[in-house]
């Protein structure tokens, strides 16, 4: 049976990787989200999302998942390998347009570039 996804079960951030990396000071924290991240011992860069039922309804919460899915999925080169992300939505992200949406999630993801660069 072929695959519905192009994301492997191995490749998602589980309930205790989630708790891992939240658990650490936020790299980013803007009106619109908070960004945390964590290096895996993989080549893998993870992406996990929390977007609660304050930001929406369902039809918008599922929208502003795949907008950052898609950033991530088309930006991934820019982080290095083994990193795990968790981006929490806050309400004012549904007021941002895509291409908001984009520059400020490449921001965050140059930072984490720079950060672990730096660290590591």
């Amino acid at each position: 049976m072929a695959e519905k996804s192009s994301e492997r079960i191995s490749d998602r951030l589980g309930k205790r990787d989630f708790s891992t990396i939240c658990a650490a000071r936020p790299l980013r924290s803007t009106p619109t989200f908070r960004l945390f991240w964590a290096s895996n011992t993989g080549a893998l860069k993870r992406l996990g999302l929390s977007v609660s039922r304050r930001v929406g309804s369902a039809v918008v919460r599922n929208r502003v998942r795949r907008r950052v899915k898609e950033i991530h999925r088309q930006n991934a080169f820019l982080l290095p390998d083994g990193t795990d992300i968790v981006l929490v939505a806050r309400p004012g992200i549904v007021n941002l347009s895509y291409d908001e949406l984009r520059t400020a999630l490449l921001e965050s993801f140059e930072a984490v570039a720079a950060t672990k660069g730096s660290s590591g």
